[in-house]
C-alpha cells in the first residue's frame, strides 16, 4: 500500500509499490490545492486536518474557489469525502453561520457533477459525497465553491454564511479500472 502526503506517494521500502488505496489532499499542501479569492486560513478549530483550513470570510462569489487535485496513481473507482471542522455549543454540533447550499464540484473520468452539501451541520469527520471512476491523467479534481451560498435562515441578510475548505479524500472504492490501451503486467516469475 501507498501512503500519501500532499498528495504524493511517500516511498516505504518495506512495502512494495502498489495501487494507492487512499489519497488525502489537504488545503496547506504544496501541491494539488488551488485558492482562488478571498480565503483566510484559520486554526480556531481543534477539529481539522493538517495545521489549519480555510474559510471564505463570508466572501460569495464565482471567482471564490479552493480546488483540490489527487494524484491519482491507477485508474479507479473512488470513495470522494469531504472534511471540515466542527463547532460544537451547548454539546450540539451545528453552525448557524455555515452555508446550508455549498457547491461542491467533482470532475470525474466521465464528467463533472455538483453536490449540495450543508456545512451547518458538523460533525468534524469525512462527509461521503460518492463513488466516482478517475484516471491517473491529473484531470479529476474536487472543487468547493462559494456562489450563491446562504445560512440556515435565508431571509438574514445580516449573516454572510461561512465555507470551510479544509481536506479531500479519495479512497479506492472498487478494483482498478484497466485501460483497454494498456496490456496489463504479468510477472513472468509468477505462475498463472
Amino acid at each position: 500500500m501507498l501512503l500519501f502526503s500532499g498528495g504524493e506517494p511517500l516511498e516505504d521500502p518495506e512495502d512494495p509499490p502498489s495501487v494507492a488505496t487512499e489519497i488525502i489532499v489537504d488545503n496547506a499542501d504544496t501541491t494539488g490545492v488551488e485558492i482562488h479569492g478571498g480565503w483566510k486560513s484559520s486554526t480556531s478549530s481543534s477539529h481539522r486536518i493538517g495545521s489549519n483550513y480555510l474559510h471564505n470570510s463570508g466572501l460569495s462569489s464565482v471567482t471564490n474557489w479552493v480546488k483540490f487535485t489527487p494524484a491519482i496513481t491507477s485508474n479507479a473507482t473512488y470513495k470522494v469525502s469531504l472534511y471540515w471542522n466542527a463547532t460544537v455549543k451547548s454539546g450540539v454540533a451545528y453552525d448557524k453561520a455555515r452555508g446550508v447550499n455549498v457547491p461542491v464540484e467533482i470532475c470525474y473520468d466521465g464528467g463533472t457533477v455538483t453536490n449540495i452539501v450543508d456545512m451547518s451541520v458538523q460533525h468534524a469527520d469525512w462527509f461521503e459525497l460518492g463513488n466516482w471512476p478517475f484516471k491517473a491523467d491529473g484531470t479529476g479534481y474536487v472543487r468547493i465553491l462559494t456562489e450563491g451560498v446562504r445560512t440556515y435562515n435565508p431571509s438574514d441578510t445580516t449573516r454572510a454564511p461561512n465555507v470551510i475548505a479544509d481536506a479531500v479524500k479519495f479512497a479506492v472504492a472498487g478494483d482498478p479500472v484497466v485501460d483497454p490501451e494498456e496490456p496489463p503486467v504479468v510477472d513472468p516469475e509468477e505462475p498463472p
